[in-house]
């Protein structure tokens, strides 16, 4: 997971902010570490992202594809949206 790297707009340090804000969040994952056949092009993947504020002081979770569950579960895969290479 090391060779996952990321860029954040705020930075890679914790941050505690009680006001509304924009923020963006750049990572580039190596192929390998999806387990797919790097012999051939990829042209779609299915998956998510999300964050989880669970030990924050004011408890929050996001996730680009929405996820219609009754608690926060990300692992859903009727829920993962399409990635397009």
């Amino acid at each position: 997971m090391q060779s996952i790297e990321r860029f954040a707009s705020l930075g890679n340090q914790p941050i505690n902010l009680n006001e509304k804000t924009d923020w963006s969040l750049t990572i580039k994952i190596p192929l390998q570490l999806l387990n797919t056949d790097t012999s051939a092009p990829i042209t779609t993947l299915y998956g998510n992202f999300y964050k989880c504020g669970d030990e924050t002081t004011k408890p929050h979770y996001v996730s680009w594809s929405k996820i219609e569950t009754q608690q926060p579960d990300f692992h859903q895969p009727d829920f993962f949206g399409m990635l397009e290479f």
